[in-house]
């Protein structure tokens, strides 16, 4: 983004909220990965000490794609679809693993 409105003369414009996010849908990262994990036959889910958690969406399968695989994800959807619930057994999940040593929640 700051390439296509890098200044010509020293310059630097303001970026209005519309171009971010032009920009963010040009890229296509927000565009839902129908080759996920779950279409290579490779099922998604948590193992807790209480059982085993599986997402009950696509969305929901996906967003336990991406906490699997990045260091950072973010959840960001209506109430009551499983969010926080997820993420949390993620968290647990790779802290009975030993994956990393403590949850911090904010």
């Amino acid at each position: 983004l700051y390439v296509d409105t890098a200044p010509v003369r020293g310059e630097i414009p303001d970026i209005e909220p519309e171009q971010i996010h032009l920009a963010i849908k040009e890229s296509g990262v927000l565009e839902q990965n129908t080759e996920s994990s779950i279409a290579h036959g490779k099922e998604v889910f948590v193992k807790t000490k209480k059982g085993v958690i599986k997402p009950r969406t696509p969305n929901q399968a996906q967003y336990l794609v991406n906490m699997v695989t990045h260091d950072i994800s973010f959840g960001i959807g209506p109430a009551g679809t499983g969010k926080t619930y997820l993420a949390v057994a993620a968290a647990v999940d790779a802290l009975e693993r030993q994956e990393i040593r403590r949850i911090l929640l904010t």
